[in-house]
C-alpha cells in the first residue's frame, strides 16, 4: 500500500489517539511506511480539538474506547507484512 500523506492528513502512531478519534466517529485511513502501519487522520479543526481533549484526559466510556482501540489494532496487524 502506498503512503497516503497529503496536506489534508497527518500521521498518527499512537493507537490510543486513533481509538479516541474512532470513538468520536472520525474516519482514519491506514498506510504502510517502511514496514510500519501509520494511521492518517484528516487535518481538521475538529480533529485538533479532539486531540486536545485526549491530551486533557477526557472521560470516555471504557468499553466503547477499548473496542475502538482493539479494532484499530486488528486493522494494523492485518496490514503488516507476514514474517
Amino acid at each position: 500500500m502506498k503512503k497516503i500523506f497529503t496536506p489534508a492528513t497527518f500521521p498518527l502512531m499512537d493507537i490510543s489517539q486513533v481509538g479516541f478519534l474512532k470513538l468520536h466517529k472520525i474516519e482514519i485511513q491506514q498506510s504502510l511506511s517502511n514496514g510500519k502501519v501509520v494511521f492518517n487522520a484528516p487535518m481538521t479543526e475538529e480533529v485538533m480539538n479532539l486531540l486536545e481533549r485526549f491530551a486533557a484526559d477526557e472521560l470516555v466510556p471504557v468499553s466503547s474506547f477499548s473496542t475502538c482501540v482493539k479494532t484499530a489494532r486488528s486493522q494494523m496487524l492485518s496490514m503488516r507484512p507476514a514474517r
